[in-house]
């Protein structure tokens, strides 16, 4: 009976979570001359010293949407599974107006030369 009774108090908590941070944000990735995995972090704070909240994993291009999202500031890193270096996204802000949560959708083209759509860099996976 306690073990189901843990069981229900996280569900409830997750769920109450989810409730008090309604929004979404979302990564679009395309890929141009490179196709193969690429892993996905949201991030929240600034560099150094954000932390990763979520993450996922895209073969080339896709759309990684991430919920329960709290109010703040976060961004994006992408990039492939055997390397240390991972492209970030610029910071975006998830604002709660007190009438509603911004749900941010950014868009990204990935390469291994240069990139279009929001501003891209790279840095290494320990300064993040």
């Amino acid at each position: 009976m306690k073990k189901i009774l843990s069981i229900f108090a996280m569900i409830l908590s997750s769920s109450l979570a989810f409730a008090s941070c309604p929004s979404v944000a979302t990564l679009k990735l395309d890929s141009s001359g490179y196709q193969g995995i690429v892993n996905i972090e949201l991030r929240k704070g600034t560099r150094p010293g954000s932390s990763a909240i979520a993450s996922d994993s895209l073969f080339t291009r896709g759309v990684s949407t991430f919920s329960g999202i709290c109010a703040g500031r976060y961004f994006f890193t992408f990039g492939t599974p055997d390397s240390d270096q991972v492209s970030t996204t610029q910071y975006f802000d998830v604002i709660n107006d007190g009438n509603r949560y911004s749900m941010p959708t950014i868009t990204v083209v990935y390469t291994r030369s240069n990139s279009e759509g929001n501003k891209v860099g790279s840095s290494k996976k320990k300064d993040l």
